[in-house]
């Protein structure tokens, strides 16, 4: 873990450092591994480069070389350089211009989503690209009157767990404007308790929270913080989670690609059987990372729905959250377990 200023007790990135030769880096092996093509390239540009160009083929490699450790250095913290390089290609590989109807699905706005479905009954959400997702809605522990070193050992031990995990997930957090109308509902009930109109002053005490507090929250901006951690399981971790070693392999730059192409990833499973290795591995990952925020003192961990889920989502793209009014029979407001249009036992709609 890396990257923290403590007195403004603001956790930046979580991480390993690694060590090449005894001497500490801040780069992960994975940061480094872009230099394996690199130095595939390199060695090529030597060895095709006749003898009398040798200085101009040594002076190529340096340059490609400088060139890797440039893009190694800007890359973002949060992002591999393969996994930024590989961004920036689908970027400008991608149409520009999206609409709501267009004659290509590339061109369509949903395209950017990449929702293909929910799924209700396990509480995922299906990408268009084989993805199942899963979170899990974290509760942090109240460090307002921690000390530093109280908020430290916190984060140390909150950046243990996540460093501990054996596969990919993402934080996503969110700042929700408080309504007042919720949080002043409790004054409006306490009005009529007998304790409340015995005593004139308490009343007049509640009636100012109650008119003051929505206007006091909408000049302040105050905001509901929550946090959530995405649990992505691919249809590729699922092929290739019998291959012991040649798995690890397919993550390579260049190597990997032809890993792949020459039957790593190949299966004899269906694709319900993929499916459903792809759940079992998705309810472990949630079990681990549940168990390990729980540990923690003061913290909790629950799993999110497909509903909200979905309202997360759209909070995501377009800024705020739709309120769909309760559906007859429908615990959920947005996902839909039973289809529009039933039948009854005569077989009539």
């Amino acid at each position: 873990m890396s990257h923290r200023d403590t007195p403004r007790r603001i956790l930046d990135e979580f991480g390993t450092s690694d060590e090449i030769f005894g001497i500490e880096i801040d780069y992960s092996l994975n940061d480094l591994k872009l230099f394996l093509p690199a130095g595939v390239v390199c060695g090529f540009i030597l060895l095709a480069t006749p003898q009398w160009l040798n200085i101009g083929g040594l002076l190529a490699t340096i340059g490609i070389l400088l060139l890797t450790a440039g893009f190694i250095f800007v890359t973002p913290s949060h992002k591999s350089p393969q996994q930024w390089l590989a961004d920036m290609i689908m970027f400008s590989r991608a149409e520009h211009t999206k609409t709501a109807v267009a004659e290509t699905p590339a061109k369509q706005t949903d395209s950017l989503t990449q929702v293909k479905r929910f799924l209700p009954v396990s509480n995922l959400v299906e990408r268009t690209d084989g993805y199942l997702v899963a979170a899990l809605r974290v509760s942090p522990a109240n460090l307002s009157l921690a000390t530093d070193r109280e908020w430290e050992a916190m984060a140390n031990s909150f950046g243990s767990v996540l460093n501990a995990l054996d596969f990919d997930f993402q934080i996503h957090s969110t700042a929700r404007p408080v309504e007042p109308d919720r949080i002043t509902a409790g004054y409006r009930e306490r009005l009529d308790d007998s304790d409340v109109v015995d005593n004139p002053a308490l009343g007049d005490i509640i009636r100012v929270y109650r008119e003051r507090f929505p206007a006091e929250f909408e000049s302040r901006g105050t905001c509901v913080r929550e946090y959530h951690i995405l649990i992505p399981v691919s249809i590729r971790e699922v092929q290739l989670a019998d291959r012991g070693a040649l798995a690890k392999l397919c993550d390579v730059p260049v190597i990997g690609g032809f890993i792949r192409v020459f039957g790593a990833e190949s299966t004899q499973l269906t694709h319900e059987e993929i499916r459903e290795r792809q759940k079992e591995e998705l309810g472990r990952r949630l079990r681990t990372l549940e168990s390990g925020i729980r540990d923690l003192e003061g913290c909790g961990a629950e799993r999110v729905s497909a509903d909200e889920l979905s309202a997360l989502l759209e909070e995501y793209w377009s800024g705020e959250r739709t309120h769909y009014g309760p559906s007859e029979g429908q615990r959920n407001e947005r996902v839909r377990s039973i289809p529009v249009v039933t039948g009854d036992d005569s077989g009539r709609f």
